[in-house]
């Protein structure tokens, strides 16, 4: 009876209090552990949440075969990792928790090693060979009277924070306060956009129409771009004007589609201070977007409809990028290095 009572208890154990894959602690019986580290200590107790950036991606892209001896792989490294933490959990998926007796500045270090441990060498699975980052979010217990609940969710905000800053960075609770405090004061100044230029709130150029291409080229361009306007530039790339959309309507493109550029375009500099912009955006009502010059070339252009957000409540996360699989970004290029 007791033998069966004991490999009932190691059942259990490894059904609900372990997770079967790793033998870390299920989430439960972390919080537990976290709530008996704080009753038992005086000193700092800080949770950290690691969470392996794209992995639903690689598990997408490769499946099972690859994803699973992958995510086996990186819980390996951690394991065999010197600096142990005082408990380690797997929350879910590619989700870990790790329990520190220290404080933000040397738990902020340890998340760095760690990140460092999981993703400075690539790993090599069949039939290929995969390197990855990971986003971490760190909570501490110091002055502040925090039970093991409010620990974890502190852990959890700030693991949010991470993965909106761009993932592959480690993000303490409370890091961005000052900063929030920051905009704010600057937003009920009016100094919030004193430093912004053009350059800051265009949209790039992700195409060109040049004056000496073909009738049949302009309208290909105009029908595949869904742009309302092209940007068109002479052999030189120096701005001329704008070829309006709507004219694909027609049935088909005239000899001479130069002669329905719009040549009466507002134009202003890459430097241009944001407010010099906006005041002209605000006393004019014309439908033709703004298009920003450097050195006569055209780089991008600015939008009415592009600057309705800025309208919107300011907070930390308002200046954090969220990258979904997928979705291609344009990156603002160089005005010096264009090929034209």
């Amino acid at each position: 009876t007791a033998a069966r009572m004991l490999e009932f208890d190691r059942r259990y154990e490894r059904q609900f209090l372990r997770d079967p894959q790793t033998g870390w602690l299920s989430e439960n019986e972390f919080l537990q552990r976290v709530a008996q580290q704080i009753e038992s200590q005086d000193g700092p107790v800080s949770v950290a949440l690691l969470d392996i950036d794209e992995l639903e991606c690689i598990n997408r892209k490769y499946g099972q075969t690859v994803g699973d001896p992958f995510l086996a792989a990186v819980i390996e490294r951690l394991e065999s990792w010197e600096e142990r933490p005082l408990a380690w959990a797997r929350i879910d998926g590619g989700r870990f928790a790790a329990l520190l007796d220290s404080g933000t500045v040397e738990a902020t270090q340890w998340c760095e090693n760690a990140s460092r441990v999981v993703c400075e060498r690539p790993y090599l699975l069949e039939p290929t060979e995969l390197s990855c980052t990971i986003s971490v979010g760190l909570a501490t217990r110091e002055a502040e009277p925090l039970d093991a609940p409010s620990l974890w969710h502190c852990a959890n905000e700030a693991l949010q924070q991470a993965k909106q800053s761009g993932r592959d960075c480690v993000v303490s609770f409370g890091a961005f306060a000052d900063e929030s405090r920051e905009w704010e004061e600057w937003a009920t100044s009016g100094r919030l956009f004193e430093t912004t230029l053009a350059r800051d709130i265009m949209t790039p150029l992700p195409l060109l129409l040049r004056t000496d291409q073909s009738a049949l080229e302009a309208w290909a361009m105009l029908a595949n771009c869904q742009l309302p306007h092209l940007v068109v530039v002479d052999s030189h790339g120096q701005f001329v004007g704008l070829l309006p959309r709507h004219l694909i309507g027609e049935a088909a493109p005239p000899a001479s589609w130069v002669e329905h550029l719009i040549g009466d375009v507002t134009t202003f500099p890459l430097e241009a201070p944001f407010a010099e912009v906006m005041e002209y955006l605000s006393q004019d009502d014309s439908d033709l977007p703004v298009v920003v010059l450097h050195s006569g070339r055209p780089t991008g252009v600015i939008y009415r409809e592009g600057l309705a957000a800025l309208g919107e409540e300011i907070h930390s996360g308002s200046f954090a990028t969220e990258t979904v699989s997928g979705t291609q970004t344009l990156r603002v290029p160089d005005p010096a290095v264009i090929d034209w």
